[in-house]
């Protein structure tokens, strides 16, 4: 029997690259740090798709924190390659081609998880008693049971504990389908480094953890100071009733008001100051400026200074946003943007705008063209 390849394949298979050699076209020059190279190069067995990865992280089509991920998404697209628009990886070569891929697996394996819904009331679906003192025993606190799941607060304290880490992953790092492929993609849990990096740049931060078996979405997990609440998929639950009851929840055991972004205080029925009120009005007014605006993506085009402003002035209230597109518009003024600041920004196009990003010297921002910016 014949073994087809693509031409991609093909491609890659006669080139035959070396570990070292691979080391030597990305590590070397600069374009990856080692340890990123080394865990890309271990975690990806398949030597053509740990390459295309490497090529995409290093290019910034794929944030190096998100890089697992693919993982699961290389998993799905071997069995479901008939329903992607693209079905040769090697073809997937721009940014936007990257964002389609990367939905259609989103797409697929929720579709899997809506017909493996299980018995939320079935206690064997829980952590054990035995487990919730495990997790204690390390510092993590059982804080009850809220809308069927067991919630959990990873604190402050244990921030440098990889033996916390270790427990953390262990038990509540499971999830439902495990034996038809599913996986969770949750970054905090996939490595040390992450689950560090959060809980040391937001001093006195907490993660707090949702969990139950029965539930294809679970655990969810909640870090407000970095305004990312999403369930097993990495997606972002907020405009979910969950996300209210869950954020009541923890309000009553005694999380700050103060960490409560104005964008959910009204959700929440939480008193809202007139500055905040000028805020949202603010925010309504920008979104309704947007030619699109959501999944990860803002998009403005032929737009005043002013509402580019306006735009930049509440920026990090959407954590969420991984490309931004500023084109065709007066001017982009970037001082005092914190740009560095949100979690999942990946690229910045600013094409036909007269901008200042580049003069602030951000440490994050590495400039791909006259109007084209990656951050790392």
């Amino acid at each position: 029997m014949k073994i087809r390849i693509t031409e991609s394949q093909y491609r890659v298979l006669s080139e035959q690259y070396t570990k070292d050699e691979l080391k030597t076209k990305y590590v070397d020059t600069g374009l990856i740090p080692e340890n990123q190279f080394n865990e890309i190069i271990n975690s990806i067995k398949k030597p053509f798709y740990s390459q295309w990865l490497l090529k995409m992280v290093s290019s910034g089509f794929i944030k190096y924190e998100d890089a697992y991920k693919f993982e699961y998404y290389f998993n799905v697209f071997e069995k479901f390659k008939q329903h992607y628009p693209i079905k040769d990886l090697g073809q997937i070569k721009t940014l936007q081609d990257v964002i389609e891929f990367e939905r259609k697996s989103k797409d697929i394996l929720i579709k899997q998880q809506e017909t493996e819904q299980g018995d939320v009331s079935d206690k064997k679906n829980l952590v054990s008693q035995n487990g919730i003192q495990k997790l204690e025993s390390v510092g993590i606190k059982y804080l009850g049971m809220v809308d069927g799941l067991q919630a959990f607060q990873v604190p402050p304290e244990v921030k440098d504990s990889e033996d916390a880490w270790n427990v953390y992953r262990e038990i509540l790092g499971k999830c439902s389908g495990r034996d038809k492929g599913q996986k969770i993609s949750i970054c905090t849990m996939a490595g040390f480094g992450t689950f560090k990096n959060y809980l040391n740049r937001f001093p006195g931060s907490s993660y707090y953890v949702f969990y139950n078996m029965g539930d294809p979405l679970s655990p969810y997990q909640f870090h407000y100071e970095s305004k990312q609440f999403m369930d097993k998929n990495d997606d972002d639950i907020t405009e979910s009733k969950l996300f209210i009851n869950l954020s009541k929840f923890l309000l009553k055991k005694g999380l700050s008001e103060k960490l409560i972004s104005i964008i959910y205080k009204e959700k929440l029925g939480l008193e809202i100051t007139d500055d905040e009120k000028n805020k949202i009005k603010d925010i309504k007014y920008v979104l309704n400026k947007a030619r699109l605006f959501g999944g990860g993506n803002a998009m403005f085009e032929n737009q005043s200074s002013e509402v580019i402003q306006k735009l930049l002035s509440i920026l990090h209230l959407f954590p969420e946003l991984q490309f931004l597109t500023i084109v065709n518009c007066e001017s982009a003024d970037f001082s005092d943007v914190d740009v560095c600041g949100l979690p999942k920004l990946a690229f910045i196009n600013l094409t036909g705008t007269e901008n200042n990003l580049e003069e602030q010297g951000y440490e994050c921002v590495n400039t791909e063209g006259s109007r084209f910016f990656s951050l790392s």
